[in-house]
């Protein structure tokens, strides 16, 4: 029965191998009969018992499982869920008993058995693939059932749990694909991994396809190939219209777009290099040149490349300001807060619009969690707590160092103060 089968699945050293098959191929024959049941049919003349039985009889084991795995398709029909994810467990525990040769000989036979089909519990199928990885070191079967897991996800169009996968993705083929797996077989991973991503628009598909154009890293620009430098304008153009990306250093600095910044993608490329680093003005004079680059992203693309443009150069001020923002000091000489602001006319500027739309556009980046600040209506002026680096580079380390330095200062200071006060107390109970 059902129960026992999970007994077995989680204890099979208390039986040999071939009592533990011949009851799997007894629940093989039950499901086979409720199958039959439930469809109306006659069930089948033979049963897999009385065969799997004469198998053992003969010391044919790889052979006993063989047939168990030809028949094991009916489980998704008529088995328990949980029942049929006991089946396969117990099924691998079984034949790794014979060793890794015979694991790797039936494994494109159990891949086909859990991915034939798209549309009988495809959850199940997916979480099966899973645990086969898992129950399995050998690098080469791990990659098998990794990438069919990707690609039979994808064919059921399961996103979610896809990207659950992709979160681990560079741990795995940093500790469990390190020997025997290739370059090429770890960027095959990954490709397929991003392009999945960006099908399924995954919450982290950015990061996903950073992993994949990071294989390219140290790549000689001539040995890139084609599909690879297409594939990268695709996710640039994706990151540039997603309305929670705002980062794109790190997509301008990959050796693979890079690749873009010649022949007919140059423009392209150049669009990258404004979102990174430049403002909206800078977007304007683009968009006059370019026209056609911007509409090859869609029909609503300018829209929406124009407001991240604009939240972005918001950034850009606020930034610039707090840059330049002074200290203010307490009379013990510690810093107690810093006083950032930037003037309306400042932001209406640069955005090239009027000072009554500036706060709309503040609000907009602080929503957006890109910016940290007050309006002051008063003054006409935004306070700036935060605003996030658009880029990174030795002048920006450089700043974090001072500014580390002069916190290193302050807490001098305030541990002074401390200390005087804690001296003068003592001083004060003695007297």
């Amino acid at each position: 029965n059902s129960s026992s089968l999970k007994m077995q699945a989680g204890y099979v050293d208390f039986v040999s191998e071939q009592e533990q098959a011949i009851e799997l191929a007894k629940y093989l024959d039950k499901v086979r009969a409720v199958k039959a049941q439930q469809s109306g049919s006659e069930a089948p003349s033979t049963t897999l018992l009385s065969s799997c039985t004469q198998l053992v009889k003969d010391s044919k084991f790889l052979e006993v499982l063989a047939n168990l795995l030809k028949e094991s398709g009916d489980l998704f029909v008529a088995g328990a869920e949980k029942d049929v994810e006991s089946f396969f467990c117990l099924f691998v525990s079984l034949l790794g008993k014979l060793g890794i040769d015979k694991v790797l000989q039936l494994q494109e036979s159990i891949l086909q058995a859990i991915t034939s089909d798209l549309t009988e519990k495809p959850v199940l199928r997916l979480t099966i693939l899973n645990d086969m990885y898992n129950s399995v070191s050998d690098e080469g079967w791990r990659f098998a059932f990794l990438k069919a897991a990707f690609t039979y996800g994808r064919a059921t169009k399961q996103w979610e749990a896809l990207a659950v996968i992709f979160e681990t993705l560079e741990d795995r083929l940093n500790q469990q694909f390190n020997k025997k797996t290739t370059a090429a077989q770890r960027r095959e991973l990954l490709q397929l991994a991003s392009e999945i991503a960006r099908e399924g628009k995954t919450d982290n598909a950015v990061s996903v396809h950073l992993k994949y154009l990071k294989s390219f890293d140290g790549e000689e620009a001539s040995k890139i190939p084609a599909t690879a430098v297409e594939h990268a304008k695709a996710v640039v153009g994706d990151a540039l219209l997603n309305p929670t990306v705002f980062q794109f250093d790190h997509l301008v600095a990959s050796n693979v777009v890079k690749a873009l910044s010649n022949g007919a993608t140059k423009p392209f490329f150049e669009l990258l290099q404004i979102f990174a680093s430049q403002n909206y003005d800078a977007y304007v004079k683009f968009v006059a040149a370019n026209k056609t680059v911007v509409e090859s992203l869609g029909p609503d693309a300018d829209a929406a490349l124009s407001r991240k443009i604009r939240l972005l150069t918001v950034v850009s001020i606020a930034s610039a300001a707090a840059a330049n923002g002074s200290a203010i000091i307490g009379a013990d000489g510690v810093a107690v807060s810093t006083s950032v602001s930037a003037p309306y006319s400042s932001f209406a500027s640069a955005l090239q619009v009027s000072e009554d739309e500036v706060e709309a556009w503040v609000i907009d980046a602080v929503t957006a969690e890109i910016l940290d600040a007050k309006l002051d209506q008063l003054h006409n002026s935004v306070q700036i707590s935060y605003a996030m680096q658009r880029t990174f580079d030795m002048s920006n380390w450089k700043q974090l160092g001072e500014k580390l330095a002069a916190w290193k200062e302050n807490i001098r200071g305030m541990l002074k103060v401390i200390h005087n006060a804690r001296e003068q107390t003592l001083a004060d109970v003695v007297q």
